[in-house]
C-alpha cells in the first residue's frame, strides 16, 4: 500500500499560536489587512501585475497548511502556486458619504472571506473603482501568513513596483536579494523559544498566571463559545490634547507610545480595582536589519506588569512602563505564549487578558 509522505516546515511560535485560536473559536476573524488609497489615473492590468509580482515574490504568500488526523498543529508548505484572487468592483459614483459607508462595509466583507489553507490562495485583492481618479484596493490575508508589518510593507512594495512597472512595462520580478522566506524565520524563532540561556529565563522572572483571568467590570460571560467578532470603535483626539502629551513625552524623556501605555494600565487598573495589571504590548518582533522588510507573522505581545495603588505617582508608572518596554525589545524572539499558559476556560489556548498596540502615523 502506498503512503503519501507529508513534506513541511513546522509552525512558528506565532502562526501555532494564530491556529490553535482558529480551531477554538472557528470565527474565522484572524486577518491582516490593508487598504490602499489610489488617486488620478490607473493602470488597472499594471495594479494586478505589481500584485502578481510579489506573489512570486514572497514564498508566505504561496504556502498552504496541511495536516493528518492526530497532528495538533499542521506543517506549512511553500507551493509553486502563484495564484491570488483578483477582483474589480465599479461604485457607481454618489454621495460621498454613501460611498464611505459602502466602502466600510466591503471592507468588513473582505475580511470574512473564507481562505482555503490547504489548497490556497492565500492572497485576495479588491479594487474598489469610487470614481475614474479614486480607487481603493483592499488586501487581505489569514493572520497565518502575515501581521500588520507585513501589509505595511506590502503596500509599499506595491506602490514601489507599480512605479517600476509604469516606467518598464517588462518587469518580471521583484528584486528581492535581501528577503529571507519565512519557513527560515519560522524555524529561528522555534529555535529562540526552545533554547535555554539567561535571555530566555529572562521571561520566567515573573509568574503571572494568576493575573490571565482579571476581567473588566460587567463583562459579559454569556457569550462564551460564540464566534469571534472583532469591532473597533474611533476617537478623535483634539490638537490641544496632542499637544499636551507632546510636552509631557518631551518633559519625561520618553515615546508618545509608552505614555499611552501608562494611561491604559491606569485605566485598567481603576476599571478593575487590580493594583496588579499585566497587558499584552506589540511588538512587530524585527529587531534585526535582515528582518526589517520581512514578510509574514513576525509580531507578538510581550507582557509589560505594573503594580499601581492610590499614592503613585504617573510619572512614576510612566518611567516604569518606558523601562520594562525597552527591556523586553532586548529579547522578543525568545517569548512564546505557549511557555506562560495552558488553555483558558474555553478550551482555547488562552492570552493576555488586555492588549495593546501603538502605531504612530505620519500626516503627510
Amino acid at each position: 500500500m502506498q503512503t503519501d509522505v507529508l513534506e513541511g516546515v513546522r509552525l512558528s511560535p506565532q502562526q501555532s499560536h494564530v491556529w490553535l485560536l482558529e480551531q477554538s473559536d472557528k470565527s474565522g476573524a484572524y486577518r491582516a489587512q490593508c487598504a490602499i488609497l489610489l488617486e488620478g489615473s490607473l493602470e488597472v492590468g499594471l495594479l494586478k501585475r505589481a500584485v502578481a509580482l510579489a506573489v512570486q515574490a514572497h514564498s508566505i504568500f504561496r504556502t498552504t497548511f496541511h495536516y493528518r488526523a492526530g497532528m495538533v498543529l499542521p506543517i506549512q508548505v511553500v507551493t509553486p502556486d502563484r495564484s491570488f484572487v483578483w477582483r474589480e468592483v465599479n461604485l457607481g459614483g454618489g454621495r460621498e458619504k454613501d460611498l464611505d459607508a459602502a466602502v466600510d462595509e466591503l471592507i468588513k466583507q473582505e475580511r470574512s472571506f473564507q481562505f482555503d489553507l490547504r489548497q490556497g490562495p492565500v492572497l485576495t485583492s479588491s479594487l474598489f473603482e469610487v470614481s475614474s481618479e479614486r480607487h481603493l484596493l483592499v488586501v487581505t490575508l489569514p493572520a497565518l501568513c502575515a501581521d500588520m508589518t507585513t501589509v505595511a510593507n506590502l503596500a509599499d512594495e506595491l506602490r514601489n513596483t507599480y512605479a517600476d512597472l509604469i516606467s518598464d512595462g517588462d518587469l518580471e520580478q521583484i528584486n528581492d536579494s535581501d528577503g529571507i522566506e519565512y519557513i527560515r524565520i519560522a524555524e529561528w524563532q522555534n529555535e529562540m523559544t526552545e533554547e535555554e540561556g539567561p535571555e530566555r529565563a529572562y521571561w520566567f522572572e515573573n509568574d503571572f498566571s494568576e493575573l490571565i483571568s482579571v476581567t473588566l467590570p460587567f463583562e459579559n460571560k454569556s457569550f462564551t463559545g460564540l464566534a469571534f467578532e472583532p469591532d473597533s470603535l474611533s476617537v478623535i483626539v483634539n490638537s490641544f490634547t496632542v499637544d499636551g502629551i507632546s510636552a509631557l513625552v518631551q518633559r519625561y524623556q520618553t515615546s508618545t507610545s509608552h505614555f499611552i501605555l501608562a494611561c491604559w494600565q491606569l485605566l485598567l487598573w481603576r476599571l478593575t480595582g487590580q493594583a496588579d495589571i499585566v497587558v499584552g504590548a506589540g511588538s512587530d518582533g524585527r529587531n534585526y536589519d535582515e528582518l526589517q522588510g520581512a514578510f509574514g507573522p513576525i509580531a507578538k505581545y510581550l507582557p509589560i506588569r505594573s503594580r499601581l495603588d492610590s499614592s503613585q505617582k504617573f510619572d512614576r508608572l510612566l518611567r516604569h512602563c518606558t523601562q520594562a518596554s525597552e527591556k523586553n525589545s532586548r529579547f522578543p524572539e525568545y517569548f512564546s505564549w505557549e511557555h506562560f499558559s495552558g488553555a483558558d476556560d474555553t478550551g482555547g489556548p488562552g492570552f493576555f487578558p488586555f492588549l495593546y498596540e501603538y502605531q504612530g502615523q505620519s500626516l503627510e
